[in-house]
């Protein structure tokens, strides 16, 4: 029920058709009820959401690399958007399964042109063995590695940060033992210790992990 307290012009309470009236700290105010939203169940709409919530899912454990990797870009948004903007596109539904192109998944975005001649391998034991081109290029010297490792299914994702300076060109370290069955996805790239921006990254290299 609502009530007039200044006649028909006046402020008042409650619900009067669309129309909801109320007082806040002694000023009269009307608002509109919210419409109501008929949710769509349309084919199309339900894969779309299963591709957006499959990447948010993906990117929100790969943070801690495309908040180093996609700094640069992240002017007025968050890294983590920036990444479901520039890679989207590559979660798609098919097969009623989400697919990822994960070639083509972009973790980073720099000045600096990506490690060469990387290769990675796994043992039985979780072993993996990662190596790159070294350029010899000295003011790149410091730069350190971070390396992501996904599972097929995006049922895993493994993330190591700082694992070597670029001048090394090689590093070892161990991953989940749960993860050493299944097809695995590496991406690697270098960021500069303490600073930030473009200037302070490269892009982003793949690697289908060898067994």
């Amino acid at each position: 029920m609502s009530t007039f307290k200044k006649g028909i012009l006046g402020g008042f309470s409650g619900k009067v058709g669309s129309v909801v009236g109320s007082t806040w700290k002694g000023i009269n105010v009307m608002r509109s009820l919210p419409a109501h939203v008929k949710k769509s169940s349309s084919v199309k709409l339900l894969e779309h959401r299963a591709r957006f919530g499959a990447a948010g899912s993906f990117f929100s454990r790969a943070g801690a690399l495309v908040r180093k990797g996609l700094y640069p870009e992240a002017i007025k948004q968050t890294s983590h958007n920036v990444a479901m903007s520039r890679n989207f596109d590559c979660f798609q539904f098919k097969d009623d399964c989400i697919v990822v192109d994960f070639p083509r998944l972009e973790l980073s975005n720099g000045m600096h042109s990506p490690l060469t001649d990387v290769t990675g391998a796994l043992d039985s034991t979780g072993l993996v063995d990662l190596s790159w081109s070294w350029s010899g290029v000295d003011y790149l010297s410091d730069f350190q590695v971070q390396v992501m490792i996904v599972t097929e299914d995006l049922s895993e994702v493994y993330v190591m940060e700082d694992v070597a300076k670029v001048s090394e060109g090689s590093t070892k370290f161990m991953i989940p033992s749960n993860m050493v069955e299944a097809k695995l996805h590496m991406y690697a790239f270098y960021v500069h210790p303490t600073v930030r921006g473009a200037e302070a990254v490269s892009d982003c290299r793949y690697v289908l992990l060898s067994k």
